[in-house]
């Protein structure tokens, strides 16, 4: 498979030309201009050239794509036993913007093939080494959040969940290595009491901080 078709035809691509059935927009050309792709049956993201025409209107509009696919962030929110204090558990990597390491909640890339709940439950179990169900989840809006609707396909879906936990199991979290080895992450676990998140800037992990904060 070239990999026009690997992008055109996946699902993906598929899920992204759906959202413009419903509206008053029609696609009159794609063409793919870069796929970054690491094994030959799937891609990390394509860049796509693609004309948009208005429907009943002979009007194209040019645009470019990242075609990158919807993603889940997932806020723990951990009140201790002793002192009911809460607390959260953050991932530090480093990340391509400026090199330098990023204070995040466990995130990740939603696999179409398992639904979004369950990749939210995997990315905790990758990240931080918990498990949980798919009911402890607890959705933190009504709908997902456009990352950067001018040129990325991506929807951020927020859920959180709560534990009781002693103080010291709190603390054993903190200095963790985890991560997927096959997906060269290289993370490192930060506790922190819930009312720190506030100072980090990140503009994920505010937004997701202040809809946790209407649960908590």
């Amino acid at each position: 498979m070239n990999k026009n078709s690997l992008v055109l035809n996946s699902k993906l691509f598929m899920k992204w030309r759906e959202k413009f059935n419903s509206q008053n927009l029609s696609i009159s050309s794609v063409k793919v201009k870069l796929v970054i792709s690491r094994t030959l049956k799937d891609f990390y993201l394509a860049v796509l050239d693609i004309n948009l025409k208005k429907k009943y209107s002979s009007k194209t509009f040019p645009r470019c794509l990242v075609l990158r696919g919807d993603s889940v962030i997932i806020v723990p929110i951990i009140k201790c036993i002793e002192d009911e204090k809460l607390y959260t558990i953050l991932v530090e990597q480093f990340r391509i913007v400026d090199g330098g390491d990023s204070l995040e909640f466990p995130a990740g890339m939603i696999d179409y093939d398992i639904g979004i709940k369950k990749s939210a439950v995997i990315e905790c179990k990758e990240e931080l080494g918990i498990d949980i169900l798919e009911k402890d989840l607890i959705p933190l809006s009504n709908s997902a959040f456009k990352v950067c609707e001018s040129l990325m396909d991506e929807n951020v879906y927020i859920f959180a969940f709560k534990l009781n936990m002693q103080k010291e199991k709190i603390l054993k979290f903190h200095g963790l290595k985890t991560g997927d080895i096959q997906q060269n992450e290289d993370i490192n676990l930060k506790v922190l009491e819930f009312s720190e998140i506030k100072k980090i800037r990140s503009f994920s992990t505010f937004v997701a901080y202040h809809l946790a904060k209407e649960i908590t």
